[in-house]
């Protein structure tokens, strides 16, 4: 049930979040979802009951359920057409990957350290995707940003239709036929 519930509430979140995603922007839809999963997973490490548990595991489902749509925007958005069936592949492999690894991987680090351990460790696999998306979200708007200043300075100096126009035209003499 406890596993249950987080699946269960990150299938709810899609829908809705990928809407509000829309009117955000994805990057900042994913930090959020991120940084809230993050900060819902590490009380877990302190639950003394299963219902606590029940209920961050609960709400921690719609911030990871939120992050899907987001990046399914983000690869529709930022690869080109003709990979993106290549792109969308592989993100869907790294996730069931991480689907069937993640818990191999948390309950050993559970078993060895102590079952906060599992806790901690997922909340430190969050803290960094969320740093990631931090850095690369500045580093596309800089690039966006960059691109946009071109082409305002490429209109500017062009024929209004934002292309350049040549600063030396080459002159076509027409000969008259008599």
């Amino acid at each position: 049930l406890i596993l249950g519930v987080g699946a269960f509430s990150a299938a709810l979140s899609a829908a809705g979040v990928g809407k509000i995603s829309y009117r955000f922007g994805y990057n900042r839809t994913l930090l959020v979802c991120l940084i809230g999963a993050l900060a819902l997973q590490l009380p877990q490490a302190f639950v003394t009951t299963t219902t606590q548990l029940l209920v961050l595991r609960l709400v921690t489902g719609f911030f990871l359920g939120g992050a899907i749509p987001a990046i399914n925007a983000l690869i529709a958005n930022n690869t080109e057409k003709s990979v993106q069936g290549s792109v969308y592949g592989i993100n869907t492999s790294v996730n069931a990957a991480g689907m069937a690894i993640g818990p191999a991987i948390g309950a050993t680090v559970a078993v060895w350290f102590g079952y906060s351990s599992a806790f901690f460790a997922t909340a430190v696999v969050l803290a960094g995707g969320a740093v990631m998306v931090g850095i690369l979200s500045r580093e596309m708007a800089l690039r966006r940003e960059a691109a946009t200043r071109a082409a305002a300075t490429e209109a500017e100096r062009g024929d209004g239709a934002g292309h350049p126009v040549m600063r030396h035209r080459p002159r076509i003499a027409w000969k008259q036929k008599d």
